[in-house]
């Protein structure tokens, strides 16, 4: 997980008014729960789309593509192929693989893959939902690489703090709380050198959080190496976020509202807030690969993704007006180092 700046409060805000509501369950396949519950009954399809080929992000944050259609089209994925990160898509279409849609995340590469001729620029006018989407959510880093289209805005998360409010009987005020003595053994933090560093760097009070230079990400460093004991768990999926809390490990997490909405639906106390730095805003994308099989159906994905009735599913999430939009940092591999640095000598548990 992982662009280069920080947008003004007031775009942000306009950003929100299209984030959707919250994950939906199937995310990918990759073992991970993205949903916020039962699912409803869908009524007979009227419309089916493809067989597509998905390359898609590993991680409870990246929709199933069928929960972003409306009720009444099916889309029919022949074959889903997951990577870790921004890297691994990268070289999996470097190598020769074959997608329809690539879904990834605007803290990811795809404005990498646009520059490197892995992405296809977009067609807009065979998407006309696009016209629809708020300014701000269609100038996300990755979605236009020097004045052309690669990839479209599909769903949008914030990430803030979930407690345990039978165990903890002050509420966090901030992401400082993830990082205070009191919270010694007691939190689950994302294993992602991204979102993790840039959670840190909030509570340092950087408004900028992927725009650190080389002192700033050391001090960062240095937060989460002195406070190392705080964290119980670094997690990558629902199940071991759950099993954290359900041990009574952790009673405090780095995580969304929709993540809190699932562990609730299992039975634990949890509650979340934004915090005092307005959260951590990350959103998926969606883009057509330059080696494309069937590029019609992805355009076809494209446009029932962007369709009236499949955005019906878009709110204003007021409560997120004063989130900072999580970005891919300029120098990705010191990042990952840093973040290698800050886990030692824990290793990432709880799954």
């Amino acid at each position: 997980m992982s662009a280069r700046g920080s947008p003004t409060r007031s775009t942000v805000a306009m950003l929100v008014a299209t984030v959707i509501a919250g994950l939906l369950a199937g995310a990918c396949g990759s073992g991970r729960d993205g949903g916020q519950g039962v699912a409803p009954s869908r009524p007979a399809a009227t419309q089916t789309i493809g067989p597509l080929t998905a390359l898609t992000l590993a991680d409870q944050r990246v929709p199933a593509l069928a929960s972003l259609l409306a009720p009444a089209i099916t889309v029919v994925v022949q074959r889903r192929i997951s990577f870790a990160d921004g890297d691994g898509a990268v070289t999996a279409l470097q190598r020769g693989r074959r997608a329809d849609v690539l879904v990834t995340c605007s803290d990811e590469y795809p404005a990498d893959l646009a520059r490197a001729g892995l992405l296809q620029p977009l067609d807009t006018q065979r998407l006309p939902g696009l016209l629809r989407v708020v300014p701000a959510m269609r100038s996300l880093p990755g979605t236009t690489v020097d004045g052309r289209v690669y990839a479209v805005p599909l769903e949008a998360g914030v990430v803030g703090i979930v407690y345990d409010h039978t165990a903890v009987k002050r509420p966090p005020a901030s992401f400082r709380a993830l990082f205070s003595r009191s919270a010694t053994g007691q939190v689950a933090m994302i294993d992602s050198p991204a979102l993790g560093l840039q959670i840190g760097a909030l509570a340092l009070g950087y408004r900028a959080p992927a725009a650190l230079n080389e002192v700033q990400l050391l001090q960062v460093t240095v937060l989460y190496e002195n406070r190392r004991g705080n964290f119980g768990v670094f997690w990558r999926r629902r199940p071991g976020l759950l099993r954290a809390f359900r041990s009574g490990k952790v009673t405090l997490a780095a995580a969304t509202e929709s993540d809190a909405t699932w562990l609730r639906a299992h039975g634990v106390p949890v509650r979340f807030i934004r915090g005092a730095e307005g959260g951590l805003l990350w959103a998926c994308l969606a883009g057509i690969p330059a080696n494309a099989p069937h590029p019609d159906a992805a355009y076809a994905f494209l446009a029932a993704a962007l369709s009236p009735a499949a955005q019906g599913a878009l709110s204003t999430t007021a409560a997120a007006h004063d989130a900072v939009v999580a970005l891919q940092p300029e120098d990705s591999a010191a990042w990952l180092i840093a973040w290698t640095k800050a886990k030692e000598p824990l290793r990432p548990g709880g799954g």
